[in-house]
């Protein structure tokens, strides 16, 4: 036993260099938690390079990495399947693996043992750093150097290096904080247990070859739980590696990675938030235009480049110049599908190209619209896909068909048999082509004809009752708002002959109204247009129950619409009560009886950009405004000045009363800072966390939420007049 440990020891003096190079490895890394589990398999190699001095040197290399889902087989990240690879790039992960598959890590000796040379290493970071104009934070950088060292740890094993040859008699030992249970000797390979003494929960099993150091198999599993707020997670990882030849792959190609690189979101090669350097950019589709013209992840970097800088022409010939295949489940399909100029072939077989949400956007929001004016070009690629595509265009088509064939006539019989048709369809046909749409078109038509009766009206209640409650929740929505628009229209209709039956219409139409944006499709802006209707009924509901009931009564209704809907709802509150009570009495009544009905504003602690932590409580006694924007936000940023404008005029004066806060979300803290210090802005800023816009509910950007002084939360939409509603309340 002293011999042969001995004998490892003098090995473990001897050069890592005795290993015929290249060395592969496959590393398996399976990890299992309470809400996912995924499978990540790393391609490693080893091999010989020449340093800068033309020396012999070794270099370790991530040359592949796939991540899959485990419940569904589906692929998170692969460098394999690069149609793709763009996207996945948006995760921070994925971004620093690629990295990692991008600059090979040099590994030197030191005292005749294998180890990395972090410093050439660091150095090459800086340099694809700079090339590119990267933004990578400093934990970026600290984990990129970790995954170096896992990988490094997964392939050579050194824990002996400076272990004293009577420790290596022994068959257990402890080496800092890890045991050690050597399990087998031989001259081919050892096989060691180790096993974390403060953590029994991670342990290794590891067999290698005594004279090279480089690992033949390893198993590592780390097992482990976490509680928050009561509730106990469970997570476990396993980690195996093989040597194997046959996990030889073959690595990026260098331009492919360049070109991703450069034109990534977190490059500034060409583009810095909002800006593109139009020359870089030239340079950039002159570098790799030639051979990556018609690669997706190229495609999908310089299409909205030229979005950014508004060169339209230019971007519309490099669509029609794709083949529509290749762009395939992104929003420039849609973008294609709409181009005046496309040829019909491309044209259909673009639309069949289209997801189901996209096809129904572009025909109930785009194409309908040149039907409604009778245009040419409209009406024959209509005809088009009713006539030569598939059945699933034809359900989404049918119904606009139908209301084309009979929406200029005059004769009602006629124009019923529409109607009928359009009835006689089934749900599928209804709620894919929008068929409440054209029913009520055509019915409108009939009554501008002469028509008097309601009874299609009354039919489509009971259709659109039962759709209105499809789980597709956009559907349904869409649906619903025919159905308040259908009831508003009855009551219109009877006002004057059955106030009774017309007001329960009413009723039906302001109940099914949406109580705020979440409960209203974006699409229904189409349908308001094409029929008329409005977005909700509330204020021709409280009107009409001010003449039918008395005010307190009334007084409650406008309280309940009011804490639904505050924003909205606030100028109908404060004109229905100073018109019937006393106007100096408002602000306490609001103070007392309805902002306590509002819901509480979350609590946040946030960074501004020099780093001091600010929250709501901060500003207690205080109204508190608050913007959610982004950098990359088009609406966002085209607001700013006029914002910082207002701030630096007005709302910086008004400290005394009203503290302006704005929250830059989804941007990189670098970005962001430049991107302030650019524009000369003076409002200030603080960085999201990740979770506080969700726990304010925002759905779109720039939203702004105003916060009273007692900590109640009034969601102001987007289309809503937010400096006039600003200062009402801070005036109250």
């Amino acid at each position: 036993m002293k011999n042969i440990a001995i004998f490892f020891f003098v090995l473990f003096a001897q050069l890592a260099f005795a290993q015929k190079f290249p060395v592969h490895y496959k590393i398996v890394q399976t990890n299992v938690n309470d809400d996912s589990s995924t499978q990540m398999t790393l391609y490693v190699s080893v091999h010989e390079s020449r340093n800068a001095n033309k020396q012999k040197q070794l270099e370790l290399s991530l040359d592949g990495i796939e991540e899959i889902d485990l419940k569904d087989q589906s692929v998170n990240f692969s460098t394999f399947k690069t149609d793709k690879l763009s996207d996945e790039l948006g995760i921070s992960s994925n971004y620093r693996n690629f990295i990692i598959s991008y600059i090979n890590y040099p590994l030197n000796t030191k005292d005749n043992i294998l180890v990395q040379d972090t410093a050439a290493f660091n150095q090459k970071l800086r340099k694809i750093i700079d090339e590119f104009n990267l933004v990578l934070t400093k934990d970026e950088v600290f984990l990129i150097n970790n995954e170096y060292n896992n990988l490094f740890h997964n392939v050579y094993f050194n824990d002996f290096a400076n272990v004293k040859p009577e420790q290596l008699k022994q068959s257990e030992f402890q080496l800092g904080n890890q045991i050690y249970k050597i399990k087998e000797r031989n001259r081919r390979s050892w096989l060691v247990e180790r096993t974390n003494s403060k953590d029994s929960l991670i342990t290794s099993e590891i067999r290698f070859d005594p004279k090279s150091k480089y690992i033949i198999e390893k198993t590592l599993k780390i097992e482990g739980s976490s509680t928050s707020e009561g509730k106990t997670f469970n997570s476990r990882q396993i980690t195996e590696v093989t040597r194997d030849e046959g996990a030889k792959v073959e690595k990026l190609d260098l331009q492919f990675s360049n070109m991703l690189l450069k034109g990534s979101y977190r490059s500034r090669y060409f583009k810095n938030n909002q800006d593109v350097d139009s020359v870089k950019f030239a340079q950039y589709i002159s570098d790799y235009g030639k051979e990556f013209g018609s690669d997706p992840n190229y495609l999908k970097i310089i299409l909205p480049t030229y979005q950014t800088m508004e060169d339209y022409d230019s971007y519309n010939q490099l669509l029609m110049q794709v083949p529509s295949k290749i762009l395939a489940n992104t929003y420039h399909l849609s973008n294609k599908v709409g181009i005046d100029e496309l040829n019909m072939e491309d044209f259909l077989e673009t639309t069949t190209l289209l997801s189901d949400d996209r096809l129904y956007d572009f025909l109930q929001s785009g194409l309908s619209q040149g039907i409604k004016s009778n245009t040419q070009n409209e009406m024959d690629r209509m005809d088009a896909i009713f006539t030569k595509l598939t059945d699933r265009e034809k359900r989404f088509i049918r119904p606009m068909k139908v209301w084309a064939t009979y929406k200029e006539s005059s004769d009602n019989q006629a124009i019923q048999k529409g109607i009928d048709e359009l009835f006689a369809m089934d749900d599928a046909e209804w709620k894919d082509g929008n068929a409440g749409r054209y029913i009520i078109l055509l019915t409108q038509k009939q009554f501008t004809n002469g028509r008097t009766d309601l009874e299609d009206y009354k039919k489509l209640e009971k259709r659109l009752a039962f759709l209105a409650e499809d789980k597709a929740k956009d559907k349904g929505l869409i649906n619903k708002a025919h159905l308040a628009f259908v009831n508003f229209s009855m009551f219109e209709a009877l006002k004057n002959k059955d106030s009774e039956l017309g007001w329960k219409y009413l009723k039906n139409a302001y109940d099914l109204s949406p109580k705020g944006n979440v409960d209203y499709e974006y699409q229904s802006y189409y349908d308001n247009f094409f029929t008329g209707s409005k977005k909700d009924y509330s204020e021709d509901y409280l009107a009409e129950l001010s003449k039918r009931s008395g005010k307190d009564t009334v007084l409650k209704e406008y309280i309940s619409e009011f804490t639904k809907a505050p924003a909205k709802s606030f100028a109908m509150l404060k004109q229905f009560y100073h018109e019937n009570y006393d106007k100096a009495g408002f602000s306490n009544f609001l103070k007392a009886d309805v902002f306590p009905k509002l819901e509480n504003a979350p609590a946040f602690l946030l960074k501004d950009l020099g780093g001091k932590e600010v929250a709501p409580s901060h500003f207690a006694g205080k109204w508190t405004f608050i913007d959610f924007w982004g950098t990359w936000c088009g609406p966002c940023v085209a607001e700013l000045p006029e914002f910082n404008s207002l701030y630096e005029k007005k709302y910086a004066f008004m400290e005394d009363k009203l503290k302006i806060l704005t929250i830059s979300c989804y941007d990189q803290e670098a970005d962001l800072k430049n991107f302030i210090s650019k524009n000369k802005y003076s409002f200030p800023v603080l960085i999201s966390d990740g979770k506080v816009q969700s726990d304010y509910k925002i759905e779109g950007y720039p939203t702004k939420v105003l916060i009273s002084p007692e900590g109640k939360m009034i969601l102001i939409a987007f289309d809503q007049d937010w400096k006039s509603l600003v200062e009402e309340f801070v005036s109250l």
